[in-house]
């Protein structure tokens, strides 16, 4: 009895060893709501900001009305931002982000889809401000467009 133990323990312990071997981990992150690309903003946002100076040189906030009104509140000495901006278009244009995710050491991958609505006849900037803890900040960065 003792032996089937001892073998199923081991195989159990191969089992995961090799399962975790090569996979991504997950990330945790928050969406950032209220917030704009602001029309003087020229180029492409960066692709991860980390300091509230950068983030206003690029951003503007949106408040409304109500309840959930205000924008997200960024604490930039625990979080950095990664951005994804579609650029200019005059489709509209809604960003879902699928998943966060370390492939290996040093990079991070953010994987999204694009759900493109109908022709407009004015332009505008879709993003989406992924906030992820800080130590991410210095991470190679990945977007990945998914289907």
């Amino acid at each position: 009895m003792k032996k089937i133990v001892s073998l199923f323990v081991a195989a159990l312990s191969a089992l995961l060893l090799f399962s975790s071997c090569g996979n991504s981990s997950s990330v945790d992150y928050s969406l950032a709501q209220r917030y704009f690309v602001k029309n003087s903003a020229e180029g492409r946002v960066p692709g991860t900001i980390s300091s509230q100076a950068l983030f206003d040189e690029w951003f503007g906030a949106a408040a409304v009305m109500g309840q959930g009104g205000q924008p997200t509140e960024i604490d930039f000495s625990r979080e950095c931002v990664i951005p994804i901006d579609l650029g200019t278009t005059d489709t509209e244009s809604e960003i879902e982000v699928v998943s966060v995710e370390t492939p290996s050491k040093g990079k991070i991958t953010v994987s999204y889809r694009v759900k493109e609505g109908e022709k407009v006849s004015y332009t505008m900037r879709p993003c989406a401000l992924v906030v992820v803890d800080k130590e991410y900040a210095g991470y190679d960065l990945e977007l990945r467009v998914v289907e």
